[in-house]
C-alpha cells in the first residue's frame, strides 16, 4: 500500500484490509455479490446509459433486497437503517491533489487508476480526460 493511498485511507477514517493475491475465499463475499448482479440483474437488460443502468438497478435493488440473505440471517432491507446509523460523515475537504490525474481513454471504455481498471461512458473515447474524485462520484 502506498503512503499515498494510506493518507486518503485516514482522511476518510477508513481500515485497509489488503487480500492476498488469487485468494477467492478472503474475497468471496464480495465476489458473490458481484456474481449475484451478473446472473440476475444484467442478463437481458440493455441500458441507455449510466442513468438508466442506475434507474433500472435502483427498481432491481428494491426487490433483491428484500429476499432472506443466508450469511447476514436477514433481509439486505431490514439492515439499512442500523448500517447507515454506524457510518460516519464524509470529512469537509476535498481528496488531496495526489488524486488528480489526466489520461486519454481509450477505445474499451476502461481507465486505470493505480492497479484498477474503471468503466466510463463512451462518450469520451480517444479524447483526453481529467478526473478528480468527488463526495459523491468521480468527474
Amino acid at each position: 500500500m502506498t503512503g499515498d493511498f494510506a493518507a486518503f485511507a485516514g482522511l476518510l477514517a477508513t481500515r485497509i484490509y489488503l487480500c492476498r493475491p488469487r485468494d477467492p475465499e478472503a474475497k468471496g463475499l464480495v465476489e458473490r455479490a458481484n456474481g449475484y448482479l451478473e446472473t440476475s440483474f444484467l442478463p437481458g437488460r440493455t441500458f441507455t446509459g449510466s442513468e438508466d443502468f442506475n434507474t433500472q438497478l435502483t427498481a432491481w435493488l428494491a426487490i433483491a433486497n428484500r429476499r432472506q440473505h443466508r450469511i447476514l440471517g436477514a433481509r439486505p432491507v431490514d439492515r439499512w437503517e442500523a448500517d447507515r446509523a454506524q457510518m460516519l460523515t464524509l470529512p469537509p475537504v476535498d481528496p488531496p491533489r495526489w488524486w488528480r490525474f489526466a489520461t486519454r481513454i481509450g477505445r474499451d471504455h476502461y481507465v486505470r487508476v493505480d492497479t484498477c481498471d474503471y468503466s466510463v461512458h463512451p462518450w469520451p473515447s480517444a479524447r483526453k480526460s481529467r478526473s478528480a474524485p468527488t463526495p459523491t462520484r468521480s468527474s
